[in-house]
Order: structure tokens, then sequence, then C-alpha cells
């Protein structure tokens, strides 16, 4: 023990000293312990309560003149001096000077989730000691904090645990607890409080109740710090319990109440415990044919601490994150945990843009005689944008799995605030109204056009006896407050001929804003989040389309469950089709049937039929047979892409198919669409002109660059086919090895060309994807991608595919001459069919139509349907 203050001690002989009266806080009688312990409170402080034995004036014990309450300004904001230091003799010591105090928030000790117990420097004189630390731990309450693991908003078990940092030497050497924090007294406050306050997250009920607990024991009752976890063991089904873990003081709070500003320094975050996936992972053989068990934990450090609002942003929302994580891990086929953990941690960096996670990944069954092996990293932004910044200076191409995310997926500085709009048109070219309330948009509020869904046609929902609707949802970042953003939406309305009809009736646009930022907000002319979102299947389908994941504010659920429990409360008698407009009167529903697309070339080197249809008589005779034989679309061709064939230039191209499109335009119904097949912008422009309806480009707009802004300026449908090279080079290019394999290479590279499209402006609704059969591909690998094909379409888009009469087809059955693969055809448009193709592009319309039948009775048909009959 260090020296103590000089006391002075009654002879050994001389009558019993009275202790002077003295006026506690807690009583102002006397006790009759006070003989039985009066040389102990002789030793520690000459005047203290007779019955309680707490000080007159409350004062650190070997203090003679400070009370605590002139220790507040220093002992809230920084640790606790030495107790060895506080009790030396002022009298014997000289003064020294401290030694600069610490903050505990900016104390380099961490503080575990459970139990934290940070070490602080204190002065020179004397030993460094930690405070002393009330815990409870593991109390286990009720309260409605958010959703379960079912996503339903009930009364769950919460497991809160509590660190109270403060002095308990009085208590200790007095054995009192009346002069601690009393561990009861805390742990019925937290109770109470939990149980009668309801939060829609865990960090709001840990930030409440850490000013709940400093306000009632903070200041001259002793407490100096609080450290809170809330856990949560429901709220995921594949993990054991996620949870919040925060540190306050204080200072963190203002003075009435409020929080102060975040702190950049800070002990807080959020973590899910023993997230159990399932992933191939291992160097053996064995370990590459079965997936095993992988056990996670991860913790998410947020850059500031966490703030009292009751909102989660969405890089630290617990179910948002442990959804993409496990969508990740259980795609992967990494053979060390070293990589598996590298680029989870990238996966979650780059996806959901959180500041800094930890993540520890555990493999159960590596080692026989051990419980498991495991690696634990963390990593940061700055990590990651090292990272990506070395691969663009390397030039290299990332070997992590593909994910969809443009790059208008960060917001643009003057537009930082996203909302969602849906969009909605039931009176004349309601496609048309839906493209040019985007183009408003852009023009009008300054919006970025960041994302747009599937196109739905509906029945109208509350007043019948309409025309359907056309309904689709857009994501935009705008630099507009909501009610500017209103006052301009309206305007578009206004410009695009809406007039008021009544409430709910038909209107050529509707606009409405669903979700702006995590605003909640209800004034007389807007309510955020829209209020009927719930019950409208026609606005959360498409809306999923582009934020299933998006939580919203008010319902505790996402986007994608609140679309899920309404089909399961309301069922629709025929579900929503998503549709593609390719006409004011055409529209195509997708997965009702397969749509056939007849081939017509007009080239004289074709591979097929070539120089049959190169005068408009002969062009026109077969586009009219062919729709007579059951065409749905005709895609004309004035260049041939088989493999060596010459380029012919844009002029050639267009004086071949611009005078059959116009020609087929004066002769056909205008219910037949005209496909332009070309991979040239001026040739797509001049076919659209003259009456085309649909761009088909095999390069998938890699060949023009100024392919793809014309698709979005004309608004028109595009097919987007997978091909390496060009038509001279593409077969010298058939290694998939790298990629991963033919139908992963093609999915990613697809993929990344969809993605471009969307970046550019093109609407989700309008965009076909084609894997390129024989496009590139050299014999078996076609078979393999028709094996594979609903893996090919990644995000999942409408499919058209074309293995028509090629070469695969005619070794496969060994027929060399193009015209007499037929049947071969027809078995491969079979097998297009079983895989979920959209369209098939053939020849012989005549004959696949009827395979096309079947097949869509075989593979189409919705469940139950034909029961009974015969």
């Amino acid at each position: 023990m260090g020296s103590r203050p000089p006391v002075a001690h009654p002879a050994p002989h001389s009558p019993k000293r009275r202790l002077p009266p003295a006026t506690c806080c807690n009583c102002s009688r006397t006790s009759a312990r006070r003989d039985r312990i009066r040389s102990l409170v002789l030793l520690l402080q000459p005047a203290r309560c007779e019955r309680c034995l707490l000080p007159a004036n409350p004062t650190r014990i070997g203090s003679t003149s400070t009370p605590i309450s002139a220790l507040t300004s220093s002992t809230v904001t920084a640790p606790r001096l030495s107790t060895m230091a506080a009790r030396a003799p002022a009298t014997t010591t000289p003064a020294v000077a401290p030694a600069p105090l610490t903050s505990p928030a900016t104390s380099t000790s961490t503080i575990s989730p459970r139990s934290p117990s940070p070490a602080f420097p204190t002065g020179r004189i004397g030993r460094s000691l930690p405070w002393d630390v009330i815990h409870v731990r593991d109390l286990v309450v009720r309260n409605r904090v958010g959703v379960d693991s079912w996503e339903r908003s009930k009364p769950q078990p919460l497991s809160i645990s509590v660190a109270a940092y403060t002095d308990i030497d009085a208590a200790g050497a007095l054995d009192s607890l009346t002069s601690s924090i009393h561990y009861g007294t805390m742990t019925t406050l937290v109770t109470e409080f939990a149980e009668r306050h309801a939060f829609k997250s865990m960090e709001a009920l840990a930030v409440g109740l850490a000013r709940m607990l400093i306000d009632t024991f903070g200041g001259a009752k002793g407490l100096r710090q609080v450290a809170i976890t809330v856990e949560k063991p429901r709220a995921l089904l594949h993990a054991a319990c996620t949870g919040v873990h925060i540190v306050r003081i204080e200072a963190d709070f203002a003075a009435d109440g409020a929080a102060a500003a975040p702190r950049a320094d800070h002990q807080d975050r959020i973590y899910i415990r023993d997230l159990s996936l399932s992933a191939v992972i291992g160097v053996n053989p064995w370990e590459r044919e079965e997936k095993q068990l992988v056990v996670l934990n991860l913790d998410l450090v947020p850059p500031t601490s966490i703030s009292n609002a009751d909102t989660v942003p969405r890089a630290y929302n617990y179910r948002l994150v442990a959804n993409l994580v496990q969508d990740y891990v259980e795609k992967t086929s990494f053979k060390t945990i070293e990589a598996l953990c590298h680029h989870v941690a990238r996966h979650c960096l780059d996806r959901c843009g959180m500041h800094q996670l930890t993540i520890k990944i555990e493999k159960p069954s590596a080692i026989v005689f051990a419980k498991s092996s495991a690696v634990e990293v963390t990593r940061d932004l700055a990590w990651l944008n090292a990272i990506k910044a070395h691969e663009r200076a390397a030039s290299t191409t990332a070997t992590y799995q593909r994910t969809r995310r443009s790059s208008l997926l960060v917001p643009p500085p003057t537009a930082s605030n996203v909302a969602y709009i849906a969009l909605g048109s039931n009176l004349g070219n309601r496609a048309a109204h839906i493209h040019r309330a985007l183009d408003e948009m852009v023009s009008r509020c300054g919006a970025v056009i960041a994302d747009t869904s599937f196109l739905y046609e509906t029945e109208p929902m509350y007043v019948t006896g309409q025309p359907r609707f056309l309904n689709a949802a857009c994501k935009i970042y705008t630099p507009l407050a909501p009610v500017e953003l209103l006052d301009k939406l309206k305007e578009i309305e206004a410009e695009l001929g809406r007039t008021d009809t009544g409430r709910n009736g038909p209107r050529p646009i509707d606009l409405d804003i669903l979700l702006y930022n995590q605003v909640e907000m209800k004034t007389e002319r807007l309510e955020i989040p829209h209020p009927r979102i719930q019950e409208r299947e026609f606005v959360l389908r498409p809306l999923a389309d582009i934020a299933a994941n998006v939580e919203h504010p008010t319902q505790f659920r996402t986007v994608a469950k609140i679309l899920a429990l309404l089909q399961h409360t309301q069922p629709q008698a025929e579900p929503m089709h998503r549709v593609l407009p390719l006409s004011r009167d055409v529209v195509w529903t997708w997965g009702r049937k397969t749509y056939i697309m007849g081939i017509l070339n007009v080239t004289p080197d074709s591979f097929s039929d070539g120089g049959k249809y190169t005068t408009l008589d002969s062009a026109l005779a077969q586009a009219q047979a062919m729709v007579d034989a059951g065409a749905d679309i005709l895609d004309i061709g004035g260049q041939s892409t088989r493999p060596g064939a010459e380029d012919v230039g844009e002029v050639e191209e267009i004086r071949r198919v611009v005078p059959v499109i116009q020609h087929l335009r004066k002769h056909l119904p205008a219910s037949v669409p005209i496909s332009i097949d070309t991979f040239r912008a001026t040739v797509a422009q001049a076919a659209l002109d003259a009456g085309a309806d649909l761009v088909n480009d095999v390069t998938g707009g890699q060949a023009d660059p100024a392919m793809r802004a014309l698709w979005a300026a004309r608004h028109a449908p595009v097919c987007i086919m997978h091909m390496r090279g060009t038509p001279a080079t593409m077969q010298s290019k058939t290694g998939y090895t790298e990629a991963g394999g033919i139908v992963r290479g093609v999915a990613v590279e697809l993929g990344t060309r969809i993605d471009a499209a969307l970046a550019a402006g093109v609407p989700r609704w309008n965009i076909i994807a084609d894997p390129g059969i024989g496009f590139a591909k050299a014999g078996d690998q076609n078979f393999e991608l028709l094996a594979h094909l609903k893996e090919v379409a990644v995000p999942r888009v409408p499919l058209l595919v074309g293995p028509s009469r090629k070469r695969f087809i005619g070794d496969a059955i060994g027929q060399p001459e193009a015209a007499r693969r037929t049947w071969g055809t027809a078995a491969a448009v079979a097998a297009c069919v079983a895989g979920g193709a959209d369209i098939v592009r053939v020849h012989d319309v005549g004959e696949m139509r009827d395979v096309v039948r079947v097949a869509d009775q075989v593979w189409r048909r919705p469940v139950g349907e034909g029961e009974g009959k015969k």
C-alpha cells in the first residue's frame, strides 16, 4: 500500500473520541455499528455519517478537500488518477505535474463486446490502475426491436450486458452497497427501460440505455463510463445472434439529454456471431466434391460512434450484410480460408461501403483433434481503394466473382439524395409516356437515373373498368428535397397530359415517391414512405427488382419480405408477368410462351440462306411466309456474321436493309415487329427510322461505342449477345478455362455488357440477353451452354437463343449441309425451351412452331392446368 494521510490516533487509555456530528445525504441518525468500526473510519476519513458511513460531504477517499463535484470535469472526460497518487501526503511529497490525461474514448485498449476493461494511463506517481467495473451480464428482457428472424414485428428475447466503470473503494472498505452503484438497482432500471420502450434498432436501444444509466448514476454518484451490449439471439436463421456494442461517457450527452456530436475515436461496433454457411473449401480432392460447414463472425465498425437516431445505415444493416455474405459464400469454391476471408471482406466493403470490418472464418472439419481452424482479418475502405488502384495500375482483371455494381451506384456530389419513384400509365402510348417521364426527371429534377425495374402489365386495382396499366419503378439521385421533388413530378404529369380524372382513375402517367433516403414525413400533400406500398403488388414487385434488400423505414422489413408477405396473405389469381412493349399496340408477356424470331438475311454470303432474299419481292415473300407460319418477329440482317465473313461497311449494309424494312412496313400488318441485326449505330439508327422496333447486336454494344447511347436515346428494345472478337477472329477465342468454364465465362462477360447498357441509361425492361451460340464457342461448348441456360442470364433478363442450323448441330448428326439440319435444330430448340429461353431465333419457322408449342406445354404450362382434360 502507498502512504496515507496522517491521522491523529487516540491514546491507548484516553477517553473514546466522539465523531463530530455530520450531515449525510443518506441519513441523519446514528448507528450502533460506529463503535465497531471507529478505528477504520479514523484511518480513512475523519468526518462520516454515523449510520451509513458515507462521507458527509462526498469526497474521494484519501482526499481532505476536493468534493466529487469538483472532479467531474476531469474524471468524466479523462481517466481516473492513480489511487496511490491521490493518497500521497501533500506535506511530504513535492508537487508533481501529472502526465497528460487520455480520454477513455482514445484509449488504445480494445474493449471486447462482452467484458470491456480498458486500462487508462495515469499520473507519474504510484501505480497505474484501471477503473473498477460492475458487470451485469446476459440480462434477458422482452422487447419489440425491429423484426425477428421471420421478419415479424413481435416481442423478442434480448440479452443485455452492462459494464459500469466506477470506484468501489468505499464500498469495498466499508462492505456497504450504499456507497457503490447497486447492480440490483441497475438491473431493475435496465429491465424497465428495455421493456417499456419500443425501438426500430438495437443501436437506438443501446444508446438509450447508456444515456439513462449516465443520467442516473453519473456525476457525484460515481459512474465514469458505461459499456452496453445488446444482443438479439433470434435475429437471423443461420446465425447464433447479432448484437451492438457501444461505450459512452457523460460528455457524449449534452446537458439536455441529447446526444453530442458523434466521435471518430470510438469503440462502437455491430456484430454477427456464428453465421453458419456451406461452401466448397479445401485443397484436397474430396473437399472439392462436397460443400462443408464454415462459421463466420463479423464485426462492423462505423466511421463514427453510433448516433441516437433510430435508423440503421444500409452499410451496417446486419440482415442485409448477412444475406449478402450468405449469397456470396455459398457460391464460392476457394482452396484456402485465407482466400475466402480476403474475398468476403472485399465483397462486403465493395457492396455495402462500410468503413471497417473484422471477419473471422472457422473451418470446423479442418483438423481432426481440434475444434476448428480459423483465419481472422481486419480490412477497411482504404485497403479496398488501395487494392483497386493497384489493379488499375497493373491493368489486371480481378479473379473474384462478378457483382452487379454499376458506376451509378455511387451518388454524384450534386445529387446525393436517393429516391425511389413508381411509374404507371394506362392511357395512350403507355410505354412512350413512361420513357418520356424518365427523360423529364433528368431534365426537370436534375436527377440521375441510377436503376430501373422491369416493366409489368397489371389490372387496375381500385377502380375497375379502365385499361390495363404498365407499371415500373426507378431509383434516382436528386438534389431536391422531398416536397420540391413532388412539385417537379406534378409538373411532369401535367406536361404529359394528366388531368383530374378522380382518385385512382385512368391517367397517361402517374408518378409517386415511394421512398426518400430513410426519411419519415407526413404532411397534407406528401407522406413518405408511401402509405400504401405494403398493399400494392403492382408497386412492390417492380420496386423489389431494384431495392429488394432496402428496409422500409416503418415496416421493419425489406421490400422483398413485404412482397413475400403480401403474396402469402393476398395471393393473386394470376401472377404478375414482366412485359416488353415493342410498339404502341404490341406488348410481349414474358413467361407465358416462347416467342419465335424468323431469320431474314438479305445478304449474298450468309452461311445458310445467303443470296436467296436480296430483292424486295423475294424478301417480302419470305417474310410473309414466316409470319403465316407463326413467326412473332422478323430479324433483318445485311451483314453476314458467319465465321470469317467479310465486313461490307456501313454504307452497303444500310443499302441492303433499309429498303427491305420500308417495304415490309408497307405490306405487313403493324402488329408484326421487325428487328435489325447489326453492330453499327448508324445502321441501327437508319433501320429504326425506317420502321424497325428492336436492335439485335451480336457484339452486345462492344463493336461501336455509339451503340449504347443510341439504345438509351431511342428507348429501343435491344438484344445484347455474347461474342468475343469479330466474326473474322471469334473462333480463335474459345478458351474459357481462366474464366471458370464456358458457362461462368459467358455469364460474367454477358453480365458486364448488360451492366454497361444499364449504366448508359437503357431501361432494364428493354434488355434481352443472348448467350451467342456458335459465336466464339467451339463444338461441345455450345451443348454445355444449352444445358445450363438458366445460369447464363445474370441478372435474370429475357433470354434469346439462336441454335438454328449451326455447325455444332451438323457435327453432332453428321450433316454438313446447313439446310438439312432441321431435325437437329428441333432438338436444340426443345432444349432451349426447357432451359427457359423466351425467344428462339430460327430459319424453319413452321417446323419450329410445332416444336415450341409442344415444349411449352411441357415446360411452361402452369401447375394444375389441363388436369382432367382428354
